[in-house]
Protein backbone atom coordinates (compact mmCIF):
# COMPACT_ATOMS: atom_id res chain seq x y z
CA UNK A 1 0.00 0.00 0.00
CA UNK A 2 2.68 2.38 0.88
CA UNK A 3 4.66 1.44 -2.28
CA UNK A 4 1.77 2.25 -4.18
CA UNK A 5 0.70 6.18 -2.34
CA UNK A 6 4.42 6.41 -3.58
CA UNK A 7 3.98 5.67 -6.47
CA UNK A 8 0.93 7.39 -7.17
CA UNK A 9 2.35 10.57 -5.96
CA UNK A 10 5.32 10.67 -8.26
CA UNK A 11 5.74 13.28 -10.68
CA UNK A 12 2.11 15.03 -9.27
CA UNK A 13 1.74 18.95 -10.10
CA UNK A 14 0.30 20.91 -7.61
CA UNK A 15 -1.49 24.40 -9.15
CA UNK A 16 -1.57 27.21 -6.86
CA UNK A 17 -2.46 30.77 -7.29
CA UNK A 18 -3.84 32.90 -10.00
CA UNK A 19 -5.79 29.86 -11.70
CA UNK A 20 -8.87 31.60 -11.92
CA UNK A 21 -8.13 34.70 -12.88
CA UNK A 22 -6.40 33.33 -16.14
CA UNK A 23 -8.89 34.37 -19.04
CA UNK A 24 -7.39 32.31 -22.42
CA UNK A 25 -9.80 33.86 -24.87
CA UNK A 26 -8.73 37.09 -23.40
CA UNK A 27 -5.02 36.52 -23.60
CA UNK A 28 -5.51 34.61 -27.23
CA UNK A 29 -7.37 37.92 -28.87
CA UNK A 30 -4.86 40.04 -26.93
CA UNK A 31 -1.79 37.73 -28.23
CA UNK A 32 -1.87 36.41 -31.55
CA UNK A 33 0.29 37.49 -33.95
CA UNK A 34 2.29 39.64 -31.37
CA UNK A 35 6.03 39.73 -30.81
CA UNK A 36 6.54 38.56 -27.43
CA UNK A 37 9.89 38.59 -25.37
CA UNK A 38 10.72 36.00 -22.01
CA UNK A 39 12.21 37.83 -19.45
CA UNK A 40 13.08 35.77 -16.58
CA UNK A 41 15.32 36.72 -13.03
CA UNK A 42 14.59 32.52 -11.56
CA UNK A 43 18.03 32.06 -10.03
CA UNK A 44 19.70 28.74 -9.59
CA UNK A 45 19.62 28.80 -5.42
CA UNK A 46 17.79 25.97 -4.06
CA UNK A 47 16.07 26.37 -1.03
CA UNK A 48 16.36 23.27 1.12
CA UNK A 49 13.57 23.20 4.20
CA UNK A 50 13.37 20.40 6.91
CA UNK A 51 10.13 20.56 9.02
CA UNK A 52 10.63 18.46 12.21
CA UNK A 53 7.87 17.52 14.81
CA UNK A 54 7.71 21.17 16.11
CA UNK A 55 7.85 25.32 15.34
CA UNK A 56 11.76 24.69 17.02
CA UNK A 57 12.84 22.09 14.45
CA UNK A 58 12.73 23.39 11.61
CA UNK A 59 16.02 23.79 9.58
CA UNK A 60 16.88 25.70 6.17
CA UNK A 61 19.66 26.13 4.05
CA UNK A 62 20.40 27.67 0.34
CA UNK A 63 22.90 26.67 -2.09
CA UNK A 64 23.44 28.13 -4.66
CA UNK A 65 23.64 25.08 -7.65
CA UNK A 66 24.45 26.95 -10.87
CA UNK A 67 26.15 23.97 -12.40
CA UNK A 68 22.68 22.40 -13.20
CA UNK A 69 21.36 25.35 -15.36
CA UNK A 70 17.96 25.11 -14.09
CA UNK A 71 17.13 28.69 -14.65
CA UNK A 72 18.88 28.25 -18.30
CA UNK A 73 16.70 24.82 -19.29
CA UNK A 74 13.43 26.88 -17.56
CA UNK A 75 13.78 29.47 -19.96
CA UNK A 76 14.70 27.31 -23.13
CA UNK A 77 12.29 24.94 -22.40
CA UNK A 78 9.48 28.33 -22.33
CA UNK A 79 10.83 29.75 -25.59
CA UNK A 80 10.88 26.64 -27.68
CA UNK A 81 7.21 26.15 -26.74
CA UNK A 82 6.40 29.60 -27.47
CA UNK A 83 7.67 29.26 -30.58
CA UNK A 84 5.91 26.33 -31.85
CA UNK A 85 2.71 27.12 -30.62
CA UNK A 86 2.27 29.23 -33.84
CA UNK A 87 0.39 31.97 -32.45
CA UNK A 88 3.07 34.73 -32.13
CA UNK A 89 4.30 36.39 -34.96
CA UNK A 90 7.88 36.21 -32.61
CA UNK A 91 9.67 35.19 -29.60
CA UNK A 92 12.75 36.13 -28.16
CA UNK A 93 14.39 36.35 -24.80
CA UNK A 94 15.71 39.42 -22.65
CA UNK A 95 18.71 39.14 -20.29
CA UNK A 96 17.18 41.37 -17.60
CA UNK A 97 19.30 44.60 -16.14
CA UNK A 98 18.23 44.50 -12.40
CA UNK A 99 15.81 41.56 -10.88
CA UNK A 100 13.46 44.90 -9.88
CA UNK A 101 10.05 44.77 -11.72
CA UNK A 102 10.44 48.12 -13.23
CA UNK A 103 14.30 47.80 -14.27
CA UNK A 104 13.43 44.27 -16.26
CA UNK A 105 10.42 46.04 -18.14
CA UNK A 106 12.68 49.06 -18.47
CA UNK A 107 15.47 47.08 -19.98
CA UNK A 108 13.47 45.02 -22.65
CA UNK A 109 12.91 48.37 -24.86
CA UNK A 110 10.47 48.90 -27.35
CA UNK A 111 10.27 46.28 -29.72
CA UNK A 112 8.27 43.66 -28.66
CA UNK A 113 4.66 43.97 -27.98
CA UNK A 114 4.58 41.83 -25.30
CA UNK A 115 6.54 40.16 -22.54
CA UNK A 116 6.40 37.02 -20.28
CA UNK A 117 8.11 37.85 -16.83
CA UNK A 118 9.43 35.11 -15.09
CA UNK A 119 10.13 35.21 -11.42
CA UNK A 120 10.88 32.50 -8.30
CA UNK A 121 7.09 31.88 -7.10
CA UNK A 122 5.73 30.89 -3.73
CA UNK A 123 3.48 28.32 -2.81
CA UNK A 124 1.93 26.86 0.45
CA UNK A 125 3.58 23.65 1.74
CA UNK A 126 0.85 21.10 -0.31
CA UNK A 127 1.10 17.57 1.60
CA UNK A 128 1.60 17.94 5.30
CA UNK A 129 -0.56 21.27 6.03
CA UNK A 130 2.15 23.33 7.65
CA UNK A 131 2.79 27.00 7.94
CA UNK A 132 6.02 27.07 6.13
CA UNK A 133 6.10 27.86 1.78
CA UNK A 134 8.21 26.57 -0.98
CA UNK A 135 10.19 29.23 -2.89
CA UNK A 136 11.28 28.95 -6.57
CA UNK A 137 14.20 25.11 -7.15
CA UNK A 138 14.01 23.33 -3.42
CA UNK A 139 13.30 20.78 -1.28
CA UNK A 140 10.73 20.62 0.92
CA UNK A 141 10.99 17.87 3.82
CA UNK A 142 9.03 16.87 6.79
CA UNK A 143 9.87 14.39 9.55
CA UNK A 144 8.36 13.67 12.76
CA UNK A 145 9.09 12.81 16.37
CA UNK A 146 12.98 11.59 14.37
CA UNK A 147 11.68 9.92 11.46
CA UNK A 148 11.91 11.32 8.27
CA UNK A 149 9.18 11.34 5.59
CA UNK A 150 8.94 11.74 1.78
CA UNK A 151 10.47 14.97 0.57
CA UNK A 152 9.07 17.11 -2.24
CA UNK A 153 11.61 18.27 -4.62
CA UNK A 154 9.57 21.57 -6.45
CA UNK A 155 9.85 24.29 -9.05
CA UNK A 156 8.01 26.73 -7.92
CA UNK A 157 7.52 29.47 -10.89
CA UNK A 158 5.22 32.87 -11.09
CA UNK A 159 4.88 33.73 -14.69
CA UNK A 160 3.20 37.66 -15.66
CA UNK A 161 2.39 38.73 -19.13
CA UNK A 162 2.44 42.16 -19.58
CA UNK A 163 1.09 44.42 -22.48
CA UNK A 164 4.12 46.56 -23.33
CA UNK A 165 2.76 49.11 -24.92
CA UNK A 166 -0.15 49.84 -21.87
CA UNK A 167 1.76 48.49 -19.40
CA UNK A 168 -1.10 46.75 -18.24
CA UNK A 169 -1.01 42.66 -16.78
CA UNK A 170 -2.88 40.82 -18.73
CA UNK A 171 -2.76 37.53 -16.40
CA UNK A 172 -0.44 36.35 -13.81
CA UNK A 173 -0.19 32.33 -12.60
CA UNK A 174 2.08 30.71 -10.34
CA UNK A 175 2.84 26.85 -10.72
CA UNK A 176 4.33 24.66 -8.32
CA UNK A 177 5.31 21.36 -9.42
CA UNK A 178 6.55 18.86 -7.34
CA UNK A 179 7.48 15.24 -7.05
CA UNK A 180 7.54 13.12 -3.95
CA UNK A 181 10.51 10.91 -3.47
CA UNK A 182 12.71 9.03 -0.80
CA UNK A 183 13.69 11.46 1.86
CA UNK A 184 16.68 14.02 0.59
CA UNK A 185 17.80 15.97 3.64
CA UNK A 186 20.41 15.59 6.42
CA UNK A 187 20.81 17.26 9.50
CA UNK A 188 20.90 20.90 8.84
CA UNK A 189 18.79 20.72 5.91
CA UNK A 190 21.92 19.06 4.11
CA UNK A 191 20.99 17.71 0.54
CA UNK A 192 22.50 13.88 1.56
CA UNK A 193 25.52 12.77 -0.44
CA UNK A 194 23.06 9.47 -2.27
CA UNK A 195 20.61 11.95 -2.81
CA UNK A 196 21.98 14.73 -5.07
CA UNK A 197 21.96 12.97 -8.16
CA UNK A 198 18.10 12.10 -7.54
CA UNK A 199 17.71 15.73 -6.67
CA UNK A 200 18.74 17.15 -9.71
CA UNK A 201 17.25 15.33 -11.52
CA UNK A 202 13.93 15.53 -10.33
CA UNK A 203 13.97 19.65 -10.16
CA UNK A 204 15.46 19.04 -14.13
CA UNK A 205 12.20 17.60 -15.31
CA UNK A 206 10.24 19.73 -13.00
CA UNK A 207 11.33 22.61 -14.90
CA UNK A 208 9.13 21.13 -17.91
CA UNK A 209 6.86 20.65 -15.64
CA UNK A 210 6.22 23.80 -14.29
CA UNK A 211 6.63 25.86 -18.65
CA UNK A 212 3.84 23.04 -19.50
CA UNK A 213 1.42 24.30 -16.72
CA UNK A 214 1.93 28.01 -17.09
CA UNK A 215 2.33 27.92 -20.96
CA UNK A 216 -1.27 25.36 -20.74
CA UNK A 217 -2.95 27.92 -18.47
CA UNK A 218 -2.09 30.93 -20.81
CA UNK A 219 -3.81 28.73 -23.56
CA UNK A 220 -0.47 28.49 -25.18
CA UNK A 221 -0.70 24.97 -25.46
Amino acid sequence: MRRRLFWSFLGITLLLGGCATVDTAAVKSRTDGKKLVVASTVDSKLTLLWVGTTAFNIEQQVLDKPEWALPETLVQHVVKKLQASGRLSEVTRSTPAGSERSEVLKSIGNGPDLALLLTNGVAPDPLYQTNQVMRGFGVFQRSALGMKLNSLPHAAIKAELVDLKSGETIATYTTSSFELQKYSLGAGAAIDTDKVEMVQQSLTRLTDQASNELLKTFGFQ
